[in-house]
């Protein structure tokens, strides 16, 4: 689990003005950022595993299947089942 605050004291920023700076640098929040992160970390273990659709949740720091499927959806327009599929077809 990575959290703004732990972000913030590495750099020695409070939490505001990291997140402030953050998205001034990034273009986008530093939640965002890690959300996408995850996401796109999904991405990769549903196309080259075999692991369940829980596992890559959980493994890419979700603790809640409905989000992470809100989540991916958001992001990839597919739920991760079809994200699966789509990607097992396209690489035949």
């Amino acid at each position: 689990n990575i959290t703004i605050q732990q972000l913030a004291a590495v750099v020695h920023l409070s939490e505001s003005y990291f997140m402030n700076q953050f998205q001034r640098h990034v273009g986008f929040t530093a939640i965002e950022y890690i959300s996408h992160f995850r996401i796109n970390q999904a991405c990769r273990l549903l196309g080259d595993t075999r692991k369940s659709v829980l596992e890559v949740a959980f493994d890419c720091g979700f603790r809640n299947i409905s989000n992470f499927n809100r989540q991916f959806r958001k992001v990839t327009g597919y739920s991760p089942t079809e994200y699966r599929k789509r990607m097992r077809t396209f690489s035949k």
